[in-house]
């Protein structure tokens, strides 16, 4: 079973990469 720490992470980690490549996209 998924609890909410893992959704939070999953969560978390997606926004990074979602970051990470608005950033590379700007620079």
């Amino acid at each position: 079973m998924i609890n909410d720490y893992v959704i939070f992470n999953i969560t978390v980690f997606i926004q990074v990469c979602v970051w990470q490549t608005l950033m590379q996209e700007l620079y």
